[in-house]
């Protein structure tokens, strides 16, 4: 079905998260725990995409601004669909899992500083072994983790919805 003028001139609001796989060399994933989310659960780092702005970049702006480290997209992992939270004013999002690459062990981060009254949107980052995931974080995002693990491990792109794979592997 061919779409009307009117979806695409006002297409529905849909948030690009962009985010980022990165390993040290012990194979542990780096995380960072947001201090706009309650509950203290750490994430992949990355975020939203600017308007028109594409995910592969915005992925790069978004992990060079929250830890310093200047990625390469590598390669597309996965795709996790969200649904809309109208309660808490958050929209449906796409989530783009991008293999950003392996660093050093002892590679230093730099989480945002604070800037004036207004405080960081970061207030940790770790190094979560596979094993240790469901101790900090959500459980979508440890499925999501595992989900690019695997896609990376297996050469493929893993689909998912909130998490949970739309077919098998």
């Amino acid at each position: 079905m061919v779409p009307s003028p009117e979806e695409l001139k006002n297409p529905s609001p849909v948030r690009h998260g962009c985010l980022a796989l990165i390993l040290n060399q012990a194979n542990a994933v780096l995380m960072v725990r947001p201090t706009a989310k309650d509950g203290g659960c750490y994430q992949l780092p990355g975020g939203t995409a600017w308007k028109n702005e594409p995910p592969w970049e915005a992925v790069r702006r978004e992990v060079r601004e929250e830890t310093r480290l200047d990625v390469r997209p590598r390669r597309l992992l996965v795709l996790d669909w969200t649904a809309a939270q109208p309660d808490q004013d958050i929209a449906a999002g796409i989530n783009f899992v991008f293999w950003c690459g392996r660093v050093p062990n002892h590679t230093p981060i730099t989480l945002p500083k604070p800037r004036g009254l207004k405080k960081s949107e970061l207030d940790d980052y770790r190094w979560v072994r596979v094993i240790d995931l469901d101790s900090c974080c959500a459980p979508y995002q440890v499925r999501r983790v595992r989900a690019a693990l695997q896609a990376r491990a297996r050469g493929i792109l893993m689909e998912l919805h909130e998490g949970h794979p739309t077919r098998p592997p």
